[in-house]
């Protein structure tokens, strides 16, 4: 290994000033100049979100009191954003578990628990623009529209109790099962609602166009709204839930002592829906899977080694017993969607996906072939499923040819990885996510140290 890279592979960069979170150089694979992936860790964050920003020159990281700032060029932090004091904190505990940068680069929003509310700051600055009151309400997605001029939020849940109350009987919850709209040009203007998804809003994304949002419900349906009407265009997904699913009429109330309440609530901000919506607009990246942006029909996904456009195809080689074909979307959705992330480059030549340590969804040996088998080699602890998790692999897929262009193991420990993000120019994909495991299936424990990696995907990663 040369000097210089021996040098930068052993040298800590340190925020500057009085800071909660600390970023360190940890690993970069490659020789000289022509460096493969690049990885920083953080201290005191698990990153539940990160995003490149819109010029490709910073990477912001949400967390738990505090938004950190990569710069991209230099791989040094930034120290912009102020911390949190130790007695705000959000159910999780996290502040700052969402992030999202409006187009034109200006303004950072941030969003956690129940008790948080939802911030706009000046990116330039750090300094805090503007505070929206969210009524002990959850927040489980933010976007902003292309114009930059709405922010809009995906909810899940309201608490009905005291502010320093977080567990115990007397708490309430009800749920909320909406996309609020704000118009940011009038600070006191109240959030427009959309209503009618059945569970937790868990992704939202607007089209280039900013006419219509996408958004994903924890009960694995796709919806296409208008916003001027806010008004249901097409819906992607199966009206019945499946097995699991957190499913209720919005502004339903459960005791904390209800099972109901505790699935809605124990839904954590790392294993949400990822939605990516491609530079042209005509694709809707929905973890592995690709649709439709007009229509939401899927157009094609990936099973790990493959992109296959055939679904019924994929059955027959890896399934013995195919799935009812009338719940297609739904399967898809579960299968080739929940819990992974994906994006695609801004040419949609290549799908980038990123994959979590072990799904809930399991594939009985029964119903699988050899080749599914193979597939699918990640056992539960009984030994007698299969998961369709892979170990925290960053996957890069060439959407023309089908094929695997690279793959790598992002955490060497199986963590998982809880925000995806490809740069605007295509050059880079970001991975980030708790960097220690501990519990079952490899869970992350708080409080985790999160690592962020850079993929240069010009020059790949050696199988």
């Amino acid at each position: 290994m040369p000097k210089k890279l021996q040098a930068l592979c052993s040298f800590v960069l340190v925020v500057c000033g009085v800071s909660l979170v600390s970023i360190a150089a940890i690993a970069v694979l490659g020789a000289g100049d022509g460096r493969k992936k690049i990885g920083f860790r953080l201290d005191n964050s698990d990153a539940p979100s990160a995003a490149f920003t819109p010029d490709g020159k910073n990477i912001v990281i949400g967390g738990y009191r505090k938004i950190s700032l990569l710069s991209v060029p230099s791989g040094k932090p930034v120290d912009r954003f102020p911390a949190d004091p130790p007695d705000i904190a959000g159910i999780g505990g996290r502040s700052h578990a969402l992030v999202a940068v409006s187009p034109d680069g200006k303004y950072v929003a941030s969003g956690g628990g129940a008790f948080i509310p939802v911030r706009l700051w000046d990116f330039r600055t750090g300094r805090l623009v503007r505070s929206y009151d969210t009524n002990h309400t959850c927040i489980r997605a933010l976007a902003f529209s292309p114009d930059g001029k709405t922010l809009a939020a995906g909810t899940a849940y309201r608490l009905h109790a005291p502010h320093d109350h977080f567990v115990g009987p007397d708490l309430e919850y009800e749920a909320v099962y909406e996309i609020w709209l704000w118009d940011l040009s009038r600070p006191d203007s109240k959030a427009a609602r959309i209503l009618g998804h059945k569970s937790p809003v868990s992704a939202i994304a607007f089209l280039p166009h900013g006419r219509h949002i996408v958004a994903l419900s924890d009960a694995g349906i796709m919806h296409l709204w208008d916003v001027a009407t806010r008004r249901e265009l097409r819906r992607a997904g199966s009206l019945e839930p499946a097995e699991g699913a957190r499913t209720s009429e919005s502004g339903s109330r459960f005791r904390s002592t209800d099972s109901r309440a505790r699935r809605l609530v124990g839904n954590s901000f790392n294993d949400q829906w990822s939605l990516r919506v491609s530079v042209d607009g005509n694709h809707i990246v929905c973890g592995r899977s690709v649709w439709d942006a007009k229509t939401l029909e899927l157009e094609y996904f990936a099973d790990g080694l493959h992109v296959l456009k055939d679904f019924e195809n994929w059955q027959r080689i890896y399934l013995k017993e195919p799935y009812v074909s009338g719940r297609k979307e739904s399967v898809i959705l579960d299968w080739f969607a929940y819990g992974y992330r994906g994006a695609l480059t801004p040419d949609n030549t290549r799908l980038v996906v990123a994959g979590p340590f072990g799904l809930h969804l399991r594939f009985g040996k029964h119903l699988l072939t050899p080749a599914g088998e193979k597939l699918l080699e990640m056992k539960t602890p009984n030994g007698q499923q299969l998961l369709t998790g892979n170990a925290s692999l960053l996957s890069v897929f060439d959407v023309k040819a089908g094929g695997l262009l690279m793959s790598d193991r992002v955490f060497s420990n199986g963590a998982s990885v809880f925000a995806l993000d490809v740069s605007p120019d295509g050059h880079y994909a970001l991975a980030a996510g708790s960097g220690e495991t501990a519990g079952p299936g490899g869970s992350p424990v708080r409080p985790d140290a999160c690592q962020v990696y850079l993929y240069n995907l010009a020059r790949g990663v050696s199988k």
